[in-house]
């Protein structure tokens, strides 16, 4: 991928993050729920900005290298790969009861970038397909994730702003 291209897409993305944090925190008097978006949200361009997470993953794995929790990475796969299923069933059931339509679209925004990160995270890698792991089709998804967060958040505005 051309570094012009990488870079206009990384800035691009915490821009985007960033919009969609500010915007939701008007709306958290609607919805508790908008925080969360908006948290996550500034999460997502700060990782992307100032690359945290990578020191948070390393000091991670070498917790559970120096607790051989990582010797044996498939059975801790296995049960991490599992609480994943379950969370996400748990998601997938709470957006379904939630009434609000524009909250939904931008918790489902959040909640697939946040899931991208985890199994990225997780190292399970090997499991996802390719095209969505490498560039250009990673920041394709992210983006694609960034536009329901945001459209979401859009909407709510309009509509609240509609209101009386």
């Amino acid at each position: 991928m051309n570094d012009s291209i990488y870079w206009t897409a990384r800035v691009a993305l915490v821009l985007g993050w960033l919009a969609v944090a500010w915007a939701s925190l008007p709306l958290r008097a609607r919805q508790r729920a908008f925080t969360a978006v908006a948290v996550a949200a500034l999460l997502f361009a700060t990782m992307r900005a100032l690359r945290w997470n990578y020191s948070l993953l390393l000091g991670a794995r070498e917790l559970l290298q120096a607790t051989g929790v990582n010797d044996d990475r498939v059975v801790g796969k296995l049960i991490v790969g599992a609480l994943l299923v379950a969370a996400a069933a748990l998601a997938i059931v709470a957006l379904r009861r939630l009434g609000d339509r524009a909250l939904r679209m931008a918790l489902l925004g959040v909640g697939l970038q946040a899931a991208l990160v985890l199994v990225e995270t997780c190292s399970f890698d090997d499991v996802m397909p390719r095209w969505l792991l490498a560039q250009p089709g990673r920041y394709l998804a992210e983006g694609s994730f960034l536009a329901l967060a945001a459209l979401g958040v859009r909407a709510a505005r309009r509509s609240s702003e509609a209101k009386p």
